[in-house]
């Protein structure tokens, strides 16, 4: 951003994106104004490990998630997830589970976080906790919304 000229600017993300946002506006307050934080965690339970297992085998996918990431990815798609999954699952046996609790609690911007009440990879008691813990925040729930 500052390479285009920006000093101050908002930041969104999406999913893992959510992460990394809430990492770059608790690590550079003075430049993110904003955020909008949508679908992220703030930690791994063993729920959520249950829950990205569940997602492991892309057959069990949805056939317009499927059809979305696989010309895109290819053959390398399920290779790729399952080890995403493998660093999910040690996120939460190796590391405590901890992925970005302290940064959201350095937060001082206003954030807006969003999330879909059914969403099967991020569990609805995330937005709950950033919204608790990252001052200034609101929270919006989309009422049968999932992750996509």
């Amino acid at each position: 951003m500052e390479a285009l000229g920006h000093a101050k600017y908002a930041v969104v993300g999406w999913s893992d994106g959510a992460i990394s946002a809430v990492k770059l506006a608790a690590n550079f307050p003075e430049q993110a104004w904003r955020l909008v934080s949508f679908g992220g965690n703030a930690y791994m339970t063993e729920a959520d490990a249950v829950a990205f297992e569940e997602s492991r085998d892309i057959a069990g996918w949805s056939e317009r998630m499927r059809n979305t990431h696989l010309p895109i990815y290819g053959d390398d798609l399920q290779p790729m997830w399952s080890s995403a999954v493998d660093a999910w699952q040690a996120i939460v046996r190796e590391h405590g589970g901890d992925v970005c609790m302290s940064e959201a609690k350095a937060i001082r911007c206003p954030t807006l976080v969003l999330h879909g009440e059914k969403d099967p990879l991020c569990l609805i008691e995330h937005p709950h906790w950033f919204n608790e813990h990252i001052t200034d925040a609101r929270m919006h729930i989309f009422p049968g919304g999932k992750h996509n």
